[in-house]
């Protein structure tokens, strides 16, 4: 239960981020695509700061995996649309 509702939190932000920037890669350039993601890092990162310097104890332990969750589903979707070949034929359009 300590791991899976904080994942569960991180997940559903992760969610958004990823349709946040399918939903912008379809509508505007593939370099855009990638704002969502940098928010989602820094969400991430500001989450972990905030359970380490304001909240102590197994209720920052359990915030710290919210931030955690985030910062690593940003970092494979960011993978993604980095390597996604189908994409690397139109960048120069």
């Amino acid at each position: 239960m300590f791991f899976l509702i904080p994942a569960a939190y991180g997940s559903i932000v992760g969610v958004i981020v990823l349709i946040a920037s399918l939903l912008i890669k379809k509508f505007h350039k593939r370099s855009t695509s990638f704002i969502p993601i940098y928010i989602g890092m820094i969400i991430g990162i500001g989450t972990i700061v905030y359970s380490i310097k304001v909240v102590r104890g197994f209720e920052g332990a359990s915030i710290g995996l919210v931030g955690l969750t985030i910062i690593v589903e940003s970092l494979i979707i960011l993978f993604y649309f980095l390597s996604n070949k189908k994409d690397q034929n139109n960048l120069a359009h």
